[in-house]
C-alpha cells in the first residue's frame, strides 16, 4: 500500500502533531488516496534466519512500491547519530574506495593510516558531495584524480580555517 498526498497526506510525523491532532486532520480531510498492491505470500527459506527473511519481503515491497530500499530506521531522522554509525559508515566507504581504486595498493602503513583518517575526517556532506563527483564508469586513475583534488580542497579549507581560528586565540 502506497498513500498518494495528492488531496490529504496519510503520515503522522509524531515530532510535529500529537496522535488527536493527527487524527482530526485525517478525519477532516477530503479523500485519503493510496494504491493497493497484493504480493504472492512469501516464506522463510531454508537455513533464512527472521531477519534475512524481513530484509528480503522489505526488499520485495519497497521494488512493487517504487521506492528505495533503505537499512535504516526511521528514528534517525529524530535522533543525533551515534559515533559508532558514523565510524562504521566512514569504514564502509573507505572499503568502497579501497574495492574500487588504487587506494588499496599504499603499502606503506603511516601512508595508509593517513589516507584513512582523511577518509574518516570527511563529513556526510563532504562524502556525498564527493560521490556525486565520482561516476560508477570512471577508471581507476579518474577516481583517484577526483578524491585527491577532492582531498586538497579540504586541506586548503581546514588550513584556512586554521588559519583565521589562530589569530582569535591570540587576542583572547
Amino acid at each position: 500500500m502506497k498513500y498518494d498526498s495528492r488531496l490529504a497526506d496519510a503520515f503522522w510525523n509524531s515530532s510535529e502533531q500529537s496522535y488527536g491532532e493527527y487524527l482530526w486532520r485525517m478525519m477532516t480531510s477530503w479523500a485519503i488516496i493510496c494504491d493497493v498492491w497484493y504480493l504472492p505470500p512469501m516464506t522463510r527459506e531454508p537455513g533464512e534466519d527472521a531477519i534475512v527473511f524481513a530484509r528480503r519481503v522489505k526488499k520485495a515491497i519497497a521494488k512493487k512500491g517504487g521506492l528505495v530500499d533503505l537499512e535504516w530506521d526511521g528514528a534517525l531522522k529524530r535522533e543525533r547519530v551515534s559515533s559508532k554509525l558514523i565510524e562504521l559508515q566512514q569504514k564502509l566507504y573507505y572499503d568502497r574506495l579501497a574495492r574500487t581504486t588504487t587506494i588499496n595498493n599504499i603499502t606503506d602503513e603511516e601512508t595508509r593510516t593517513d589516507v584513512l583518517d582523511i577518509m574518516q575526517s570527511i563529513s556526510e556532506e563532504d562524502r556525498n558531495t564527493l560521490m556525486k563527483e565520482i561516476d560508477e564508469t570512471d577508471d581507476d586513475a579518474t577516481i583517484i584524480r577526483k578524491v585527491s583534488a577532492y582531498r586538497q580542497d579540504l586541506r586548503n579549507f581546514s588550513e584556512a580555517l586554521e588559519a583565521s581560528v589562530e589569530p582569535d586565540s591570540k587576542n583572547v
